[in-house]
């Protein structure tokens, strides 16, 4: 509620003060401050006028929410750019870009993960897929069906883990309704916990994959 966030603001405060008051004025510790790191466009090619590379990746604070919300809805309208179905149309009220934020900075941590929580409907979802476009990482949800079960899951977990680890990162979205069997959290957990799930591949493919790396 409006309420608990007040409190939280004031708590908080109150700490910086206490804690950091040789470092940290009162005047800036008490501005609302917005960390994102998707601010930056890449460099131009000074002939052509095109981006050079990625996106410079700099962790930074904007205080001016309605410059963090352009540039959302400027990687958004990229993102749909790129798409003929299934567009993004946003509104990104405040708690809905700060959420984006959040999970932006989330999942470009290593092995970042997150549990959103809220009603059916509220976004989740399509926030954490503006996100993961906007880390430029790839998005996977598995798809239930009569006969999906634990070994269509490790073999989805298998085949991510491959395209993660040779391509670039996967952003991996499960919801509650997609836990068709209480043994997938088991994996997950292991996800989470360690990053490992025992024999998930075999050791022959594990050799292949070696051979290929080494020089």
């Amino acid at each position: 509620s409006e309420q608990d966030k007040q409190w939280l603001d004031k708590t908080l405060l109150s700490l910086i003060k206490t804690k950091y008051e040789s470092v940290m004025d009162d005047g800036l510790a008490s501005n609302k401050l917005y960390l994102v790191d998707f601010l930056r466009d890449a460099p131009e090619d000074p002939e052509t006028g095109e981006p050079m590379g990625d996106a410079p990746s700099i962790y930074e604070a904007v205080s001016d929410l309605e410059a963090l919300r352009d540039r959302a809805c400027e990687k958004m309208a990229e993102l749909n750019e790129s798409l003929k179905v299934g567009k993004l149309e946003l509104v990104l009220f405040d708690d809905a870009l700060i959420h984006m934020g959040r999970i932006s900075r989330i999942i470009a941590m290593p092995r970042g993960s997150a549990m959103l929580v809220g009603v059916g409907g509220s976004g989740k979802q399509s926030l954490t897929r503006l996100a993961t476009s906007i880390a430029g990482y790839d998005r996977f949800q598995i798809t239930i069906s009569k006969t999906y079960g634990v070994q269509q899951l490790l073999e989805d977990i298998k085949n991510q883990y491959m395209l993660a680890g040779f391509r670039h990162p996967v952003t991996f979205v499960m919801t509650d309704g997609e836990v068709k069997d209480e043994g997938f959290l088991e994996y997950i957990n292991m996800i989470l916990s360690t990053g490992e799930i025992p024999g998930l591949i075999p050791k022959d493919e594990l050799e292949a994959m070696v051979a290929e790396l080494t020089p």
